[in-house]
């Protein structure tokens, strides 16, 4: 099929304006020529629908961490830890580029940067991104490194058992502290840590059934090498940051092919569990879904229960919850082996997610409302294969996704 030209529903420039501005609706240019579908028939809906943002229940109740974190930020005295978990849509999977490196998680960052907010640092750069595939991360280069399965839960870490292995991470942003999260969990062995080629650091498992976060302080404001090498046993790896003490910072979990069933389990090893965790300290997660669901039937019933102990597990960090609803993917280009998406088949999915919006006071970004139906970003320029964005698309989810959580 032959896709018309990109174009960016709102460019850099407006969209940071808008984006620094809560009174402004930066949504208003995306959706004003859309019949827009507001909230489904049958929600006993608290709070209001924000039509210029495709926003419901957004209030000052369920996003008083993260509101109260961010002004932290903005005034350069705290940190403001924005972690981004879901699916292929979250981590970029269409954007042509490496994801994590254009993706909506990458443009917000440089939204927020554009609007003035300090970013502290990279964020948690995962080694595995892709459930099943390895590290999907151009700033990860992983030798002798392979998957760690953690199944029926989500993965975010490779593992290595050959000593000598390497793998090293760049960042792209500046920070005077580095940090290196190992899954420190029985039967772990050791390795050591170098950053821009000075003294090693030796980190030893002493199995706390963690994910532990290892830092080097005192660097210089610069971008760093960092090189992690196996000395002993089986070390698993989960990822990276460069930051420094205040900002925000914007993780990408995004696990390509995920389902709200693997993201629900809560042991210590798999991803639910570890963006939670201190090694990430989050204080806003979104919730991307539920695409894989519905392509893949799982039914209503199941997929709520999922979502509901995802949300619970989340909710218990004291952090923020944000959820954010896929856009419109009827689809006729991912028909082999799915469910075709028609309105019949996805609307349950997307009532079922303002439901759970409802019923556990969160706030909740409605791409499909925002964008219109999937002929319309089809025609705007934003496909990548009828299910995934490229990367003008993630552009202008992260425009909406800026202006959610800054409204």
């Amino acid at each position: 099929m032959t896709q018309p030209a990109s174009k960016r529903l709102l460019t850099e420039a407006a969209a940071a304006a808008q984006a620094s501005n809560p009174a402004t609706p930066l949504g208003a240019a995306l959706n004003a020529t859309y019949a827009l579908n507001r909230i489904p028939a049958g929600i006993a809906a608290p709070g209001q629908y924000l039509a210029e943002g495709s926003l419901f229940n957004l209030n000052a109740s369920n996003m008083r961490r993260w509101r109260a974190k961010l002004a932290a930020a903005r005034a350069g005295t705290g940190l403001a830890n924005l972690v981004m978990t879901g699916t292929s849509l979250t981590l970029g999977v269409g954007s042509g580029v490496r994801p994590n490196l254009a993706s909506a998680p990458a443009d917000l960052t440089k939204l927020l940067e554009a609007s003035g907010i300090p970013i502290a640092g990279t964020g948690v750069v995962n080694t595995n991104n892709n459930n099943g595939e390895p590290a999907q991360d151009g700033r990860w280069i992983l030798n002798g490194w392979a998957r760690a399965d953690v199944a029926p839960g989500a993965s975010l870490h490779m593992q290595s058992t050959a000593v000598g292995s390497v793998a090293t991470f760049t960042s792209d942003r500046p920070g005077t502290i580095v940090e290196v999260n190992l899954v420190d969990g029985p039967g772990g062995g050791t390795c050591t840590v170098s950053v821009d080629g000075g003294a090693a650091q030796t980190i030893t498992n002493t199995a706390t059934s963690t994910l532990k976060a290892t830092q080097v302080t005192g660097l210089a404001n610069t971008v760093h090498t960092v090189v992690i090498t196996v000395t002993a046993g089986t070390v698993y790896l989960q990822g990276a940051q460069v930051r420094r003490t205040t900002g925000v910072t914007v993780s990408n979990a995004g696990i390509g092919s995920s389902k709200s069933a693997q993201w629900a389990p809560a042991n210590w090893y798999q991803a639910g569990a570890m963006v939670t965790s201190a090694a990430y300290s989050p204080d806003l997660l979104t919730i991307e879904g539920p695409v894989n669901d519905a392509l893949n039937s799982v039914p209503i019933a199941t997929a709520k229960a999922n979502y509901n102990t995802i949300i619970a597990n989340f909710k218990a960090t004291k952090a923020s919850v944000l959820l954010v609803l896929d856009q419109t993917p009827i689809n006729t280009f991912w028909n082999a082996g799915y469910t075709i998406l028609t309105d019949a088949v996805w609307g349950p999915y997307r009532q079922m997610f303002y439901d759970l919006a409802a019923q556990n006071n969160l706030p909740l970004l409605d791409l499909g409302d925002a964008l219109g139906p999937q002929v319309t970003w089809l025609d705007n320029g934003m496909n990548s294969d009828g299910i995934h964005m490229n990367a003008n698309g993630y552009y202008n989810v992260a425009a909406l996704q800026a202006r959610a959580i800054l409204g």
